[in-house]
């Protein structure tokens, strides 16, 4: 019996690993199903949550080879390897521990009312609400996080559309109900008349559910639009700080500007890194420049969003990147390790974490990188007065898998706040993705592109960009008075 308990917990977590590798919801769907039924074992949840990771994030073996740092081949296979397995421990011992809080309640539950306690609706969306909260903690963790949540999009975009009330951890809560629904169904086959009963509300449930995604999705105002220039250097990472890249980028900047002012562009976008520590630019621009690059604050070095206004060779204003990637970006300090980072540059410092712009142009809430997994603190910066959201990337040297991972991210921050979203990497995908969260415009990936893209202002403010993640504590809070209630009426019956 175990041995079969730890090839479902094993194949749930395939298939969870292989939705979050292609983006696939239904086999998130099934994923979840196979860990309700071995949810009651930690051990087994652990491997779950183990294999989905090892497989969803293996886009980390790219980072092999490190030779470009000195690192040699076997050291630098060693290193990558490490990493993803240090990320698989990382994701089940998070299931593990769901695990275990759901056996604590299950116990105490259990043993006071005439019937298993994961009948009781209540139960399992205290639980799915408890990991939804767990995977909005992860987005303002330093670690990169594309959990239950995100998995929804780009394939069900109706059902995705609830985020605009309850955010990405209403949608983990969603799917781990449908899982939970397909798994009570299974094991009602021999009970035909309450597996009819179950089917039809199940079925009932998720069409209203899909009709009101649709509706919030197609609620929305008319903008103002802004034409805007996108610049794609798709500049190797191994190769950029060599004289004949650099030359190139100075180059592209040079011609981009120009091109994006004969098009009529209001401003141009270039990706994260791209201008370096203290370079200015060589000539007045005539169109005002965002661009991700480094700045010296304070002898402290920061990975930025730099603001070149019109007709200036230096940048007036910018916003640092608050959450920076461990290892990859940052160490904390140990006595008698010099090593700073696996960046080209070294070990750099974090900025403030307010994500609101303000500039010439219209106010933006910026996110670098994977700040973009952050849906709270891009919501708050809507809240604040943000337009439009834009994020700066480099995925280099990473495949396609992260690249599709980063855009269903972009579609789910559009949705949450009602906002138009323009992504600028340097490999790509550099997109324009709508505030109903469909993808507008894009570059094809690993090739050098300019694109111009018509951005559309918003003003409109979403329930969650009010409420963020307040619907999810009421729901816990309800769900618990409600099982506290059941278990005392047993009780005293």
């Amino acid at each position: 019996m175990l041995n079969n308990k730890i090839i479902i917990a094993s194949l749930g977590g395939l298939l969870a690993g292989l939705s979050l590798l292609e983006m696939n919801f239904i086999l998130m769907i099934f994923a979840l199903v196979l860990l309700w039924e071995v949810s009651i074992a930690p051990r087994l949840s652990f491997v779950w949550g183990f294999i989905a990771v090892l497989v969803g994030y293996r886009w980390l073996l790219d980072l092999h080879p490190l030779d470009w740092m000195g690192i040699p081949n076997l050291a630098s296979l060693f290193v990558s390897n490490s990493i993803l397995l240090l990320c698989s421990a990382f994701g089940g011992i998070l299931v593990f521990t769901w695990s275990r809080i759901l056996i604590f309640i299950y116990q105490i539950l259990n043993s006071r009312i005439d019937k298993d306690i994961y009948e009781y609706p209540s139960f399992i969306i205290f639980m799915s609400s408890l990991w939804g909260l767990s995977e909005v903690w992860l987005s303002h963790s330093p670690f990169f996080w594309i959990g239950v949540g995100g998995s929804l999009l780009p394939g069900d975009v109706w059902l995705a559309g609830l985020a605009r009330v309850f955010g990405e951890g209403g949608l983990v809560v969603i799917q781990l109900l449908i899982g939970w629904w397909i798994w009570r169904l299974i094991n009602l086959l021999d009970n035909l008349l309450l597996f009819r009963k179950l089917i039809f509300r199940g079925f009932l449930i998720i069409l209203l559910a899909h009709i009101f995604g649709y509706c919030l999705l197609n609620f929305d105002m008319q903008g103002t639009r802004v034409p805007v220039a996108v610049l794609q250097p798709a500049i190797p990472v191994r190769d950029k700080f060599s004289g004949d890249m650099q030359l190139k980028a100075k180059s592209l900047l040079k011609t981009s500007l120009a091109r994006a002012r004969d098009s009529g562009a209001s401003f141009l976008i270039a990706p994260e890194g791209f201008i370096l520590p203290n370079q200015n630019l060589t000539e007045l621009n005539t169109i005002p420049l965002l661009s991700g690059g480094f700045r010296y604050v304070e002898d402290e070095l920061r990975s930025s969003l730099l603001v070149f206004e019109k007709e200036e060779l230096n940048f007036s204003s910018a916003i640092d990147k608050h959450r920076l990637v461990p290892l990859g970006e940052f160490l904390p300090e140990i006595p008698g390790l010099q090593f700073s980072g696996l960046s080209l540059v070294g070990g750099l410092n974090p900025g403030d974490s307010d994500r609101l712009l303000e500039w010439s142009g219209p106010p933006m809430a910026v996110a670098i990188c994977y700040e973009l997994s952050d849906g709270n603190a891009i919501a708050k910066s809507v809240n604040d007065g943000a337009k439009w959201i834009l994020s700066i990337a480099n995925l280099d040297p990473y495949t396609k898998s992260l690249h599709d991972q980063f855009l269903a991210l972009a579609q789910l921050r559009s949705i949450e706040t009602g906002r138009d979203l323009i992504i600028s990497a340097n490999t790509g995908p550099s997109s324009l993705i709508l505030s109903n969260g469909s993808i507008a415009s894009n570059l094809n990936s690993y090739e050098e592109g300019f694109g111009l893209f018509d951005l559309e202002l918003k003003d409109i403010i979403t329930p969650y960009v009010l409420w963020r993640e307040i619907p999810l504590l009421i729901l816990i809070a309800l769900t618990s008075i409600r099982l506290n209630y059941i278990s005392r009426t047993k009780i005293s019956s």
